[in-house]
């Protein structure tokens, strides 16, 4: 009984389940995009609903009723077997803690999930996609034709760095994987199985590389132009002295300097007039 009640654990007696739901996202090991879904289910269901529940008093019957309003609310199936996830390793962290003798919501009736039916694309639907993406994102049509090419993940692709592609060989190794969350912004993260594979690129892929590559260069070049622009003429009109300027933008004269960049300078006569007026009247 006493063990029943939880009042012989350490904290099971006390612990609510808004607290397990807290440290238990605070120590678990998750993937930015999992951590993101899972807490949006303990903000928006489990917390509201079951939050102020003590550990020890939740029931199978708890779990199910919550369910049963999350899909009479209109949620998806999805949506409902994630917070039974959460719950369910929430709890089992609890019992690993020594808080629980047992998991309660593994007595819960698991919500079903139907499998997703995924019809592809018939090979001319992805001419058509092709041609659109070349004619209107050239940069776009590149990852397309990658991903036809590897029937990589969207994320491995998002991930690739051109040190993982052998133009020569026309091979692209996956080793990694990127994801976009609110909380934790861009991650980058290893595959979805961890591993690493060698996958060999289509003459059509490869063409799309070697000449997004020519793009990339090109425009690397040109935004490092203005950024040497910007860096100069926002030193010399802050007043630095030129061979400052000079030095730190790795020309040997501040002649070179001074012929490149002082055009785009603007005039400040106004302000030498105003000077020489100053030093003038203090005198």
């Amino acid at each position: 009984m006493v063990v029943a009640t939880g009042a012989g654990l350490q904290g099971g007696s006390k612990t609510t389940v808004r607290v397990l739901l807290g440290q238990f996202m605070a120590a678990a090991r998750l993937s930015a995009t999992t951590a993101q879904d899972w807490q949006s289910v303990i903000d928006h269901h489990l917390v509201p609903e079951l939050g102020d529940i003590l550990l020890w008093k939740l029931t199978a019957r708890d779990c199910d009723q919550l369910y049963a309003r999350m899909t009479a609310g209109g949620l998806g199936p999805w949506r409902v077997r994630c917070a039974h996830v959460v719950l369910h390793r929430a709890f089992a962290q609890a019992v690993r803690w020594g808080w629980l003798p047992r998991n309660p919501v593994s007595a819960a009736t698991r919500p079903a999930a139907p499998r997703t039916v995924i019809v592809p694309p018939s090979p001319a639907q992805i001419r058509v996609m092709l041609a659109a993406a070349e004619r209107t994102d050239p940069v776009l049509a590149c990852w397309l034709q990658v991903a036809v090419a590897t029937g990589a993940r969207r994320g491995e692709i998002c991930a690739l760095r051109w040190g993982d592609i052998d133009l020569e060989q026309a091979t692209v190794r996956i080793e990694r994987s990127v994801a976009a969350t609110k909380q934790a912004g861009i991650a980058f993260k290893s595959t979805k199985t961890g591993g690493v594979r060698l996958v060999s690129l289509t003459s059509q892929a490869l063409s799309a590389l070697r000449l997004h590559r020519e793009l990339a260069q090109r425009r690397a070049v040109h935004i490092g132009r203005h950024l040497r622009h910007f860096v100069a003429t926002e030193l010399l009109t802050s007043g630095i002295d030129v061979r400052t300027v000079s030095n730190r933008l790795g020309h040997a004269r501040t002649s070179t300097t001074l012929d490149i960049y002082w055009a785009w300078v603007p005039a400040r006569d106004r302000d030498a007039a105003d000077h020489l007026d100053a030093v003038l009247r203090s005198r």
